[in-house]
């Protein structure tokens, strides 16, 4: 805090501020994160917080210009564009939460949390075209994921099971080995005389 005192307007200073604060106070960490989002709103961190935190208050109308900056910043991650998705349907604004999901599902068609979305919203809009199309891409791409999945495990006890042989083939010949040692000593010479 005396470091805030000396440069109060330092977004460095007043996002640590808010770090250390949020893990015990949710208000006091929200202030210093706003007054380092007004200083720097290019703070990534600080962007994701402030959204996060509207929407553990359900004002996910206020996280929404939140989430779009980080999305901004970040435009490969499309976990900013389900988040903003996200929010526009809590709010009731499902045309846009529909124009968002359609669009992250045309460029990520293999992500399961945006058709598990997009079948909640068709679901909910009675589009039961839509409906069939997403529910079939979301069956086909966890049926994949479970075919993939069995697979590996089946490669995992493939794996397993050929370790166990060849520890067992090589306990077998050492036990052979020593057999023969054995066998090649004279007991004769061992014997007290």
């Amino acid at each position: 805090k005396m470091l805030n005192t000396m440069v109060p307007t330092d977004p460095g200073v007043l996002a640590k501020l808010g770090s250390l604060h949020s893990k015990t106070d949710d208000s006091t960490a929200y202030q210093y994160y706003v007054e380092s989002h007004r200083f720097f709103p290019a703070n990534l961190h600080v962007v994701s917080w402030l959204g996060a935190y509207y929407v553990r208050s359900e004002a996910h109308e206020k996280a929404v210009p939140f989430f779009q900056r980080a999305w901004q910043l970040q435009p490969s991650e499309i976990q900013w564009q389900l988040m903003v998705a996200m929010c526009h349907r809590r709010t009731g604004a499902y045309q846009q939460a529909l124009e968002i999901y359609q669009d992250v599902n045309k460029r990520h068609p293999e992500n399961v949390e945006c058709l598990k979305n997009l079948v909640q919203l068709a679901t909910d809009l009675g589009m039961k075209e839509e409906l069939h199309t997403y529910a079939t891409s979301l069956r086909g791409i966890e049926q994949q994921k479970m075919a993939k999945e069995e697979e590996n495990r089946a490669a995992e006890q493939t794996q397993a099971s050929a370790l166990e042989q060849s520890r067992q083939e090589a306990a077998k010949k050492k036990a052979v080995a020593e057999e023969e040692e054995w066998s090649e000593v004279d007991v004769s010479k061992m014997l007290p005389l």
